[in-house]
């Protein structure tokens, strides 16, 4: 019960959703993308047009992101159970018993290190020596926005897991009959999605998809992967508010 939950491949080279529902899930990402970007606050974003000061505005954009991101999955956990499964065959199996609590807890922490060495590495080969703009309008001043952060970081951690390494790249390795090339698929869809960090950031965080998707392969699960995700976006939202208060 220890080990990790075997899985065989012939599983994962079964859809678990139609190929419309994929392409939505995809277009619903990139819209987000789009509304990221009309969400800025910036000269002649909405927001910005609005009169909403820049504080309030960062507060409505995490809200709006918490929002559709678990809109996301439900459509997800639509799409899935329409072919008669359900959310937790892409998440995984429950913890059995409180060593494999602890054990996925080791892995979430040593994963977090590993991807955060190696976004550095990438940033650093990149030449990235500052945030971009577009990341730091996202990142927290106040209490209240750290607040509100750390319920950004939640959801990312469970939602983006769920998308990206539980869906997405499971209906990637499907579609291509291939486990790497879905997760290299997922990974630069990952990256892209958070294009609005700047160019140089979308290589460092496909970096960290590959990763992600790795060990959620190995694991058989997203477990591990929840937690790296939600502790480095949490992590970043504390050293963040308290370099930019």
């Amino acid at each position: 019960m220890l080990e990790p939950t075997p899985s065989p491949d012939v599983e994962d080279l079964t859809p678990v959703a139609s190929v419309w529902h994929t392409s939505i899930v995809v277009l619903f990402l990139f819209g987000g993308i789009l509304l990221s970007v009309m969400l800025g606050y910036r000269p002649g974003s909405l927001l910005a047009k609005a009169g909403v000061s820049p504080g309030h505005a960062r507060e409505i954009r995490y809200v709006v992101g918490i929002a559709a991101e678990w809109l996301i999955v439900a459509f997800i956990a639509w799409g899935v159970r329409a072919r008669g499964g359900s959310l937790r065959m892409l998440v995984g199996e429950r913890w059995p018993p409180r060593r494999a609590l602890f054990r996925d807890v080791g892995l979430g922490v040593g994963a977090f290190v590993v991807i955060a060495l190696a976004g550095g590495m990438v940033s650093a080969l990149l030449k990235v020596t500052h945030y971009s703009p577009g990341l730091l309008l996202l990142l927290p001043r106040t209490p209240i926005e750290l607040l509100i952060f750390f319920g950004v970081a939640l959801t990312a951690g469970i939602c983006e897991e769920i998308i990206f390494r539980g869906y997405l790249m499971r209906q990637l390795t499907a579609a291509t009959k291939h486990p790497a090339t879905g997760v290299a698929l997922q990974a630069i869809i990952f990256g892209v999605g958070h294009g609005y960090q700047g160019a140089k950031h979308i290589l460092a965080i496909a970096v960290i998809g590959v990763l992600l998707g790795v060990l959620a392969r190995w694991r058989r699960s997203l477990y591990p992967g929840m937690i790296a995700h939600v502790i480095q976006d949490g992590f970043a939202g504390i050293v963040a508010y308290h370099v930019l208060r």
